[in-house]
């Protein structure tokens, strides 16, 4: 059950997108991520500008240190729930981390990962490729012409929408912790020492 905070919802989000909109998260390591592994946001924004498509990259002052130029289809935000912006995508690209990667399958966008070699972000990225709802970059060097190919699949390939649906259906089939609860209360109560 993903939650990704509160804000006021800007005006640019209410409506439908007139083109595919992608959201870009790095966390607050991903720049550093990108940075060690050769590819910088400036590498990002340049891969999307004569892209048809709106990329909603949510970074803030630090992780956009040394760009320069931001593309007229790319609209940076500090900060915005996840929530709130995922509804309108079409598909996210991030690094693999459990709220990102529980927000994007209940919002229904297909993913596309560049999780940190050694993290549990990988298990999380093989998982949704497994399941045909994203896919993986995990070279230890990868290159903006497989993240371009990688963004362009999981937009034109209507497989991984259709994965990405039956994900979250079975998502929304787990119980959820108010379900969760009373049955742990009532084994650990079962269960207790000196019962």
């Amino acid at each position: 059950m993903p939650y990704n905070g509160a804000t006021v919802v800007p005006e640019w989000l209410h409506g439908t997108p007139e083109v595919p909109r992608v959201c870009l998260t790095l966390g607050t390591s991903g720049r550093e991520l990108f940075a060690e592994n050769g590819i910088s946001i400036s590498d990002v924004f340049r891969m999307v500008e004569d892209l048809p498509i709106e990329l909603v990259a949510t970074l803030n002052e630090s992780q956009l240190a040394g760009v320069e130029t931001v593309p007229d289809n790319v609209r940076v935000i500090d900060y915005i729930p996840l929530n709130l912006l995922l509804p309108s995508c079409s598909g996210i690209i991030h690094l693999g981390g459990s709220g990102t990667w529980a927000a994007a399958v209940v919002h229904g966008a297909p993913q596309l990962m560049v999780p940190k070699n050694g993290s549990e972000y990988v298990d999380f990225a093989h998982y949704t490729e497994s399941r045909g709802a994203g896919l993986v970059i995990e070279d230890e060097k990868p290159t903006i012409g497989a993240l371009r190919e990688g963004l362009l699949r999981i937009l034109r390939e209507p497989s991984f929408q259709e994965a990405t649906t039956i994900l979250r259906q079975e998502m929304a089939e787990v119980p959820s912790p108010a379900e969760i609860v009373p049955e742990l209360k009532r084994l650990t109560l079962l269960h207790r020492p000196g019962r």
